[in-house]
C-alpha cells in the first residue's frame, strides 16, 4: 500500500458494519428507483435495468463521493422486482416543509429480488454482516451464457491470480470474491466451478461468468459472489500511510502504518493525540 494512498475518501468504513435492508421507493427518489438503501456512507437504488451505488464522504466544507451503476446487458426491460424478507425497523422521511410529501412508517426487507432478469435466471440482493451479495439463481435448462454485468463508472475491469473480479475507479479499486456456486443434488449440495469472464475490451467493465465441469443443466445452479468486499478506500480525513498488509486464511486484513486522521478507525489505546500508530488495524472479511 504506498504512502498516502489511502488519503482519498473512505466511504466504506460505516459501510462495513451496518446491516443492510431495503426501502420501497415511495416517492422520496426519482421514479425509476423501485426500492433503495439509504445508510451512512453508502446508499444502494434498485431500478429495472441496474443497481446504482452511491459511496459518499463529508468533510466540513464539500461532500465527496463515487458513483457506480451495476447494468443488466440484454436482460428483460420488464423484470419484476420483489422485496422479500421484511425487516423489524420502519423507515421515516421528512423531506421538505409540505407535510403531503412526508413519508412515515415505511417497511423494510432483507431481500431484493429480479424474476426472470434473463430467461429463466433470477438475481437476488441481500446483506450479508452488513456486505452486499447477490446470487444468480439459474433455473434448470436456462444458459448461464445470458449473465451479462456492465460496471458503469469504473475504469476498467481486471483478474487477479485468485480469480476475484478488480474493478478499477478513479479513487481506487473495489473487488467482488470469485463465485462460490453450487446445486443441490438428490440432497446433497455439489460444488460447481465458476469463474468471472471478462467480455470484450477491460475497459469496456462487462463481465459474465465461465461454468465449469460437473454443471448439470437439468439441476437449479446458485452462483455466488461477493460485491465489494475489499478497496482500497482506507483511510481518514487527514495523512494516512500504510507500511503493510496482510490477509489471514479467514480473507480478513491486517494493516499496519500511521495517521494523521482524527476519524481512522483505530483500536482504543493506540492513539495520541497528534498521531496514531497502527501496530494492528483488523478489516474484518
Amino acid at each position: 500500500m504506498p504512502a498516502n494512498q489511502t488519503k482519498d475518501p473512505s466511504p466504506f468504513k460505516s459501510y462495513w458494519s451496518t446491516p443492510l435492508t431495503f426501502v420501497q421507493n415511495a416517492g422520496q427518489v426519482r421514479e425509476a428507483v423501485h426500492y433503495l438503501s439509504n445508510k451512512p456512507g453508502c446508499q444502494i437504488g434498485f431500478s429495472s435495468d441496474e443497481v446504482l451505488l452511491l459511496f459518499t464522504r463529508r468533510k466540513p466544507d464539500l461532500q465527496e463521493g463515487l458513483a457506480l451503476s451495476l447494468h443488466f446487458r440484454g436482460a428483460n426491460k420488464d423484470v419484476r422486482l420483489e422485496a422479500q424478507h421484511p425487516a423489524a425497523e420502519k423507515v421515516n422521511y421528512f423531506i421538505g416543509n409540505d407535510p403531503a410529501k412526508w413519508h412515515a412508517g415505511l417497511p423494510t426487507y432483507q431481500e431484493i429480488a429480479y424474476r426472470e432478469l434473463w430467461p429463466g435466471i433470477d438475481l437476488v440482493f441481500y446483506g450479508d454482516n452488513g456486505v452486499l451479495k447477490y446470487d444468480v439463481i439459474v433455473k434448470p435448462g436456462a444458459n448461464p451464457g445470458n449473465i451479462r454485468f456492465v460496471y458503469q463508472g469504473a475504469d476498467r475491469l481486471s483478474l487477479n491470480g485468485e480469480g476475484d473480479l478488480h474493478i478499477h475507479t478513479l479513487h481506487g479499486v473495489l473487488a467482488e470474491k470469485k463465485p462460490v456456486s453450487y446445486q443441490w443434488i438428490n440432497g446433497r449440495k455439489v460444488p460447481v466451478d465458476t469463474r468471472f469472464l471478462l467480455h470484450g475490451e477491460q475497459e469496456g467493465c462487462e463481465y459474465g461468468f465461465e461454468i465449469g465441469d460437473g454443471y448439470q443443466q437439468e439441476h437449479e445452479l446458485i452462483i455466488d459472489p461477493t460485491l465489494l468486499v475489499y478497496s482500497t478506500y482506507l483511510g481518514g480525513n487527514d495523512t494516512d500511510i500504510g507500511y503493510g498488509i496482510a490477509v489471514d486464511n479467514q480473507d480478513n486484513a491486517y494493516v499496519t502504518g500511521q495517521t494523521l486522521s482524527i476519524d481512522f478507525p483505530v483500536t482504543p489505546g493506540f492513539s495520541s493525540p497528534l498521531k496514531m500508530d497502527l501496530p494492528v488495524l483488523l478489516l474484518p472479511k
